[in-house]
């Protein structure tokens, strides 16, 4: 057998969406002579990550649609493009049924061919729009939205753009006969390319037995080449702060500094290099743990960006969903007036508080969440009184989510902070809070209502919407296919049925949750009736259950036995469910026999 043969190819894999990098890593595992590398990262991500490692003795990469074909234009390397097939696009059409409305289909011409190929064959009319970078994606979205079409069939280059129009879209997945390909068309191209990168692999080796780290940068901050393992944690926050400092190395010479992030200290040396005509920045680095103090949880930093891809995987990215609210944010953007986000559980607050701050003057500062849910006696010392808190700063959004759980005696420290600090004029404060039947959470809401002149906001309720129904479950089970690697197409007539008729007591969160655990048992095309009406009877188990724990006060525990409080929890159930002892049983997850005993010792007791 000869060396080639042997030797296994290194492959880099640079996926647009989570799930396609599973899948790859999968089918990876299966061929005997492959090494995979896979990253998520689209469009210029994808280009970063291929700058980042292509110096890393990869001899292929694979990747798909508009992202392959700018990690084309800047690598040196074979670029092994993932197919488009016939079954991709039929997948997404089938999602797209319980849209009423027309859409298009629009994607770079590998997505386009194959659908006018399709659409010829079944005699569809649907219009089908080829386009060639990110900004004519944008004209021609424009252009369709303007003429009525609101919904798109698209690769991740279209739905990005498509989410920032506030367009509904279905993304093309790929499936595995398609990725099964494009490994094979890569095996073969390595055949052809193992020399070089055999060299290149020996030289780094080298370089990771001088006892540190090394990573060489170009004055733009993109990496040149890198020993360092970099899914160590915190790679992300590491790499950014080493980029801030390329320029000032620049400016001053050689330079060493220390950095601490989440309990690691970063010992760095760096100096500029010159190399053909360009310059380059070197760290060597070492990493070692250190003992910290212990974080402030319930406090959480994040960015717009960050914000912003949370909003746009929720359900009030689809087009329509938000109704008049979107109106009312956009009016609310335009003051610094504090708000208060006031619903039901699992409506989505947090989204909208986020979106909030995302279209706001402020957004180039960050959004400061304060979790009042899971904040300890410290954490509130530190935002109260200590000189680093975030009380301190200004023009960042401060949102205080679960409001309705800060304890009583915090509740009035926390408003005389507000006011006395004027911290509502100098940062927008945001609230969201559950709306409560206890009179002293509800005089607290007030008191920051009132005293802080808020703007209040209400969310709809899911069953007050449940017409909206087929169509977030089409959508959800599109991001589910992303997400999960699967190729589910829809529900069964009946499986939405029961959806419509439920009550949904924790809303979209729990509309969401009853898809995921759907999609996860499913191994079928189609989420079976009989899966969705299983998943229900457990929830409302469990509603019945925690109703009745929330119904029986502290004091009737101690007065209790267990064989007391289980009987309790059996009558209330068989109440709900109008004697039906069988399907009593079957929610209880016991026999009847188990049943009729407690029921018994109810009788006779």
């Amino acid at each position: 057998m000869g060396v080639f043969e042997l030797m296994k190819y290194k492959i880099l894999g640079v996926a647009p969406y989570e799930a396609l990098n599973k899948m790859m890593e999968n089918i990876a595992a299966s061929i005997d002579d492959v090494e995979y590398h896979g990253f998520v990262g689209d469009l210029e991500e994808g280009v970063r990550i291929v700058k980042e490692h292509e110096k890393d003795g990869f001899d292929a990469i694979i990747s798909r649609g508009g992202t392959a074909q700018m990690i084309a234009r800047v690598t040196q390397l074979p670029v092994i493009y993932i197919s488009m097939s016939v079954y991709d696009i039929i997948r997404a059409m089938k999602l797209a049924n319980n849209y009423q409305e027309a859409y298009a289909i629009v994607g770079f011409e590998n997505i386009t061919e194959t659908a006018h190929l399709l659409c010829d064959l079944i005699e569809n009319r649907t219009e089908i729009v080829t386009i060639h970078d990110e900004a004519e994606a944008k004209d021609v979205l424009a252009g369709l939205k303007a003429r009525g079409i609101r919904m798109v069939i698209c690769d991740m280059v279209t739905q990005h753009t498509a989410n920032l129009l506030e367009m509904n879209s279905i993304l093309i997945t790929s499936g595995t006969e398609s990725i099964l390909t494009a490994f094979h068309n890569a095996t073969e191209i390595c055949r052809r390319f193992v020399s070089i990168q055999e060299e290149n692999r020996f030289l780094r080796s080298i370089l990771k037995d001088n006892g540190s780290s090394t990573i060489v940068m170009e004055e733009d901050g993109t990496i040149y080449l890198s020993t360092w393992d970099e899914t160590a944690e915190n790679a992300d926050v590491f790499l950014k702060t080493l980029r801030k400092e390329v320029q000032v190395v620049l400016r001053e010479n050689d330079r060493k500094f220390f950095r601490t992030i989440d309990k690691v200290l970063y010992s760095v040396n760096a100096r500029k290099l010159f190399y053909k005509d360009k310059k380059y920045v070197v760290f060597y680095f070492t990493a070692s743990k250190i003992p910290l103090a212990t974080g402030k949880y319930g406090i959480h930093f994040n960015d717009k960006q960050e914000i912003d891809e949370e909003y746009y995987n929720s359900f009030y990215s689809i087009a329509g969903a938000m109704g008049l609210l979107n109106e009312k944010i956009e009016e609310i953007c335009k003051s610094k007036y504090p708000v208060m986000i006031l619903s039901e559980e699992g409506t989505g607050k947090k989204l909208i508080a986020g979106r909030i701050y995302a279209k706001s003057s402020l957004s180039d500062h960050p959004l400061i969440t304060i979790d009042c849910g899971i904040m300890d006696d410290r954490g509130w010392e530190y935002l109260l009184n200590h000189y680093n808190s975030p009380f301190n700063d200004n023009d960042n959004t401060i949102y205080f989510e679960n409001a309705d759980k800060i304890p009583k005696d915090k509740h009035r420290r926390l408003l005389s902070s507000i006011l006395d600090t004027n911290l509502q004029r100098r940062n927008r404060l945001i609230f969201s809070a559950v709306d409560s039947n206890d009179a002293t959470v509800r005089q607290q809401i007030e008191d920051y209502r009132k005293k802080l002149y808020c703007v209040n906001i209400g969310l709809p309720a899911l069953s007050t919407r449940t017409e909206e129904i087929p169509l977030l479950a089409s959508f959800y089970l599109s991001r589910l296919n992303m997400d999960l690697g699967r190729e589910i197409i829809g529900l069964e007539p009946g499986a939405i049925a029961l959806l419509e008729q439920y009550s949904w007591p924790q809303n979209y969160r729990q509309f969401q949750r009853i898809l995921v655990e759907a999609a996860s048992e499913t191994t079928t095309s189609y989420i079976r009736t009989g899966t969705i009406a299983e998943l229900l009877e457990k929830e409302r188990a469990t509603t019945s259950y925690q109703m009745l724990m929330s119904e029986m006060s502290d004091k009737t525990f101690p007065h209790m036995t267990l064989e007391q409080i289980t009987k309790n929890i059996v009558e209330q159930i068989l109440k709900d469910n109008g004697g039906n002892q069988s399907k009593t049983a079957r929610q209880l997850g016991i026999s009847r026999t188990t049943l009729w005993r407690y029921i018994s010792k109810k009788e006779n007791g």
